[in-house]
């Protein structure tokens, strides 16, 4: 009850832009369970043509990782971090810009390895932040988090 009151206090633009981002975080948290993760790039790119005029205000990539972030707290399970950057990076190229998803690996202090997601928009991460800084960033050929197609003019 409490989240829906937060919810319904906060501005109708940012209540529609956190619930497009629950609504796209759940349903790429779904797909990656159904699907190749190539297929699910695939669909996102499909779906990636911008929606808005291009804003190159940089509130607008603050208010996208806002959304997605929050609503990934909620909606992507243990593993937020890949469905959120998937969804932050389709929100802004909807709104017409350019990020890319990157994933990194770091060895577990109990043995084996652990793998991250991030969006970086600008040169600056935007999702994914972790204070940790034994990431180690998969080659951009080797990694599957490719950037989307560059939006198109309309």
């Amino acid at each position: 009850m409490r989240r829906l009151l937060k919810l319904a206090a906060l501005p109708a633009a940012d209540r529609r832009l956190l619930l497009a981002a629950g609504l796209l975080v759940g349903g790429i948290r779904v797909s990656l369970l159904l699907f190749p993760y190539p297929t699910v790039q695939r669909l996102l790119a499909r779906a990636s043509a911008p929606k808005h005029p291009a804003d190159p205000a940089p509130e607008v990539v603050d208010r996208v990782a806002w959304a997605a972030t929050t609503a990934s707290r909620h909606l992507a399970g243990k593993r937020p971090c890949l469905p959120q950057a998937l969804a932050a990076q389709l929100m802004l190229a909807r709104r017409g810009h350019a990020s890319e998803v990157k994933i990194g690996v770091a060895r577990k202090t109990e043995g084996g390895i652990q793998a991250h997601a991030w969006l970086m928009c600008d040169g600056r991460m935007v999702v994914g932040e972790d204070t940790r800084e034994t990431w180690v960033p998969m080659r951009s050929t080797d990694a599957p988090g490719e950037a989307l197609p560059a939006p198109r003019s309309q």
